[in-house]
């Protein structure tokens, strides 16, 4: 634990997401948090999405799903690895200030 914050896990659920997902990941990744893992789940997109994610971000993890599995199962693979006592669940259209995680990890 770092500065008395948890880890947290932010998952990401990706359906053809190319041209909105990058600027999620970029957001997360200016993040102001010492302990956050970052991991998109890929419910079987045709929209090259899968490479721009592996290509642009690194260091984020990816989970493939190899179907559709919708929102609950999509989520649900990358929960059930999960091991961080806080985890956060966004759409790949969403865009988060540096600053938004401590104050909710802290309440």
């Amino acid at each position: 634990m770092s500065q008395n914050l948890p880890p947290v896990r932010i998952v990401v659920l990706n359906f053809n997401g190319a041209g909105r997902i990058e600027q999620c990941l970029e957001s997360l990744s200016k993040t102001l948090y010492p302990d956050l893992r970052v991991t998109v789940v890929d419910n079987a997109s045709a929209d090259n999405s899968v490479a721009l994610v592996s290509r642009e971000f690194p260091s984020v993890e990816l989970i493939e799903n190899g179907a559709n599995l919708g929102f609950s199962r999509g989520n649900n693979r990358a929960l059930r690895v999960s091991d961080e006592p806080y985890v956060g669940l966004l759409n790949p259209d969403t865009v988060v200030d540096p600053d938004w995680l401590k104050p909710l990890v802290r309440r």
